[in-house]
């Protein structure tokens, strides 16, 4: 990634899926992935059912009481899109795969970013335990980690105000030029 295109990175509680172990997937998860229309029935019933949705959020996070009848209304808009339970459909067996050449779960490729990094990391994320943080920020050469305590997946909904002043803290130490910037 070319630093003349990206001046600083900021990644929050990313789910990267570093140093997983590889597997095969059940036998029951490749027949329900394999039959299309067996897919698109559990998508609906389960993953794109608003009824389910406060159930899913309340998964990810640490403080449940952050999953308000707001926020909740927020993540059920795109589920009554037409064509939204096939599009998520069409996309899971994709996301389950354990066979994925993505780049994101190359470590070598992280220590070849050399803009700086920011990891915000919620400290009981279960999602993306913090030992990713740490892991990340070993392998990325100009990054910095900060944790936010007592929250989970999702710090930005969990703990509005520590979020924000830890992104804006980052954010302005971005607008003084870099060191070899200004030698530049």
């Amino acid at each position: 990634m070319s630093t003349a295109r990206v001046k600083s990175l900021i990644l929050v509680d990313a789910a990267l899926a570093l140093d997983a172990p590889s597997g095969d997937a059940s036998l029951l998860q490749k027949f329900v992935l394999g039959v299309t229309p067996l897919r698109n029935a559990v998508t609906a019933t389960t993953i794109t059912n608003p009824i389910f949705t406060k159930t899913f959020l309340r998964a990810f996070l640490f403080k449940k009481d952050a999953a308000t009848d707001g926020r909740v209304a927020i993540y059920q808009r795109p589920f009554v899109v037409s064509g939204t339970s096939k599009a998520v459909s069409s996309w899971l067996p994709e996301f389950l795969s354990t066979k994925q050449a993505a780049q994101s779960l190359d470590p070598g490729a992280y220590s070849k970013l050399m803009m700086p990094v920011s990891l915000i990391w919620g400290a009981e994320d279960t999602v993306t335990p913090l030992n990713q943080a740490e892991r990340l920020k070993q392998i990325i050469p100009h990054a910095e980690l900060s944790v936010l305590k007592g929250v989970g997946h999702i710090p930005q909904i969990e703990d509005p105000a520590g979020f924000n002043q830890t992104l804006v803290k980052f954010l302005r130490k971005r607008e003084q030029p870099l060191q070899h910037e200004a030698e530049d």
